[in-house]
């Protein structure tokens, strides 16, 4: 007899973690032939959120590095919307404790809430892009977890495309928000912005996924052409892991905290 009837597949391992960052991100860059994607010289923006995200640095770090050995030049840019008090300096501080993650990830963090319409949705929503990227940058390399929003449930949710269609600059300026981030990700990351002519291109995207305990469980590398229809098995593998009650049927809950701040950890470079 089951002593815990209430528990559902109780063996099961829901909490898979990779055993290596460094190995596992060193070998999935060798296999992309990552030197036939960057030129020496080319100045690459490395996408950087607002999540506190547990390796996120560590593999920044590592793009930077790997870059900078093919003679390219990387830097961060923030890309968080409105976060960070929707400040140039805010969102720096999002990202780490002062005077911390540029010296640890090896590349400087560009930093602006100018941006740049470069069309509109079938709807006439603008599309924005951080100004920093459609002129400083020759590439851009998205960098996010992917993982169930909060508040919508679609095949694709947050993650790459939501890092290039919110994240990238459309809810950096007062008329950008969207009043459904549902919308927005669906209806026009379809459309890639990162395929417009006036928008760098992208070598590829990394994503990242955590398991119930905010470690990394596994990474994984995209091709531009495949972030749409390549993010829905890693969303669905998110979903499989994420934290979750261990009962089927609950008759009363009771919940003394719940929510989230506004102000997430920052980064720590282990």
């Amino acid at each position: 007899m089951d002593p815990y009837p209430h528990i559902q597949n109780p063996s099961e391992d829901r909490h898979p973690r990779l055993a290596d960052v460094g190995k596992e991100m060193n070998a999935l860059l060798d296999s992309f032939s990552l030197p036939g994607k960057v030129k020496p010289g080319e100045r690459v923006a490395i996408t950087a959120g607002s999540r506190g995200i547990r390796d996120k640095a560590k593999v920044l770090k590592l793009i930077a590095s790997r870059l900078k050995a093919l003679g390219a030049k990387p830097f961060i840019v923030p890309c968080m919307g409105s976060h960070g008090g929707a400040t140039a300096e805010g969102q720096v501080k999002m990202l780490h404790p002062p005077g911390h993650h540029e010296e640890f990830v090896g590349a400087p963090i560009v930093s602006s809430m100018e941006v740049k319409e470069i069309g509109r949705t079938r709807f006439g929503t603008p599309v924005l892009i951080d100004q920093n990227i459609c002129e400083k940058a020759d590439k851009i390399i998205v960098v996010n977890r992917v993982k169930p929003h909060t508040d919508f449930d679609y095949d694709i949710e947050s993650g790459l495309n939501k890092m290039m269609v919110i994240g990238m600059g459309s809810t950096r300026r007062p008329h950008g928000p969207p009043a459904h981030h549902q919308a927005r990700v669906q209806n026009h990351a379809r459309g890639n912005p990162a395929h417009h002519p006036e928008v760098p291109p992208l070598p590829f995207g990394r994503g990242i996924i955590e398991n119930q305990y905010d470690q990394t469980a596994s990474l994984h590398l995209l091709e531009p052409k495949d972030f749409w229809e390549g993010e829905k098995p890693l969303l669905k593998k998110a979903k499989e892991i994420m934290p979750r009650l261990p009962f089927k049927q609950i008759d009363v809950l009771v919940i003394d905290e719940i929510g989230r701040t506004s102000a997430e950890p920052a980064w720590t470079p282990t």
